[in-house]
């Protein structure tokens, strides 16, 4: 799901996901990912996104390798989803 609004500060796009679990095949977590990088490919540049949802992925601590996505609030360690949801953010 996703809405544009325009606000004070200009336009933002908040989008809301559900990923497949990690049990899902790996065509149906292919699709989403697809299906989620077009839709923010489709935001015109210059507006703010708001990325909100469940995307079954734990980032682990390794924040290192990743300091313009996700800063230094990860825990524990990784899973299978994480490469997909950090590509995705970078």
């Amino acid at each position: 799901m996703s809405i544009r609004m325009r606000t004070r500060a200009g336009y933002v796009t908040a989008i809301s996901a559900y990923a497949p679990t990690l049990l899902a095949s790996v065509e149906d977590k292919d699709e989403f990912n697809q299906q989620l990088s077009d839709l923010l490919s489709s935001i015109p540049a210059g507006h703010d996104i708001a990325l909100l949802g469940d995307f079954n992925a734990r980032i682990g601590a390794y924040a290192d390798s990743w300091t313009s996505v996700i800063g230094r609030f990860g825990v524990g360690k990784i899973n299978e989803n994480e490469q997909g949801l950090l590509e995705l953010c970078l």
